[in-house]
C-alpha cells in the first residue's frame, strides 16, 4: 500500500477491482491520488489495466521477499527447535540413566555380569557334584559287592 511504481504513489489498492482487470478505477484515495499526479480518466497512469500490469509483479515480488524471509525465519526457529530438543532428550536419557542406576543399586540388584558369573559357577558345581555322586555311586557298589561276596 504506500508502493512507489513508477512517479505514482499509491495510496490505496481496492482488493477486489484488483482482480476485475478492466474494470473501472475505484473511487476515493487512488483516483485522487492519480489525478493530482496529473492522471485523468484518459490518462495511461489513469487507466486500470496498464496499472495493474505495473503493481502485480512489484506486489508479488514483495510477497515473495516477505514470505521468503518469513519462511526462512521459521525454517530457523525449527531448526535452532529441533537442536534443543535433541539436546532435551539427551539430557532427559542422562537423568533418567543415574536415575536407574541410584535405584538399582538401593534395591542391592546385582549386575549382569556378576550375575553371569555366579550362573557359570553354579553349573559347574553341578556338574562336579553329578560327577562326586557318580563316584560315590560306583564306589558304594564296589563295597557291597567285596563285603557279599
Amino acid at each position: 500500500m504506500g508502493e512507489r511504481v513508477g512517479a505514482v504513489k499509491l495510496a490505496h489498492v481496492d482488493a477486489e477491482a484488483i482482480g476485475r482487470r478492466g474494470a473501472a478505477a475505484p473511487a476515493g484515495p487512488s483516483r485522487r491520488a492519480f489525478s493530482s499526479c496529473g492522471g485523468g480518466p484518459g490518462s495511461p497512469l489513469f487507466s486500470r489495466a496498464p496499472l495493474l500490469d505495473r503493481v502485480a509483479p512489484v506486489a508479488e515480488s514483495m510477497m515473495t521477499q516477505t514470505n521468503s524471509r518469513f519462511f526462512d525465519e521459521i525454517a530457523r526457529l525449527m531448526n535452532d527447535a529441533a537442536g534443543v530438543a535433541q539436546g532435551v532428550r539427551r539430557e532427559v536419557d542422562t537423568v533418567f540413566r543415574a536415575q536407574a542406576e541410584r535405584v538399582l543399586r538401593d534395591l542391592d540388584v546385582v549386575p549382569r555380569e556378576e550375575f553371569e558369573a555366579v550362573k557359570e559357577m553354579a553349573r559347574l558345581a553341578r556338574e562336579e557334584n553329578e560327577a562326586l555322586a557318580a563316584r560315590v555311586a560306583a564306589l558304594e557298589a564296589r563295597l557291597a559287592a567285596s563285603q557279599g561276596g
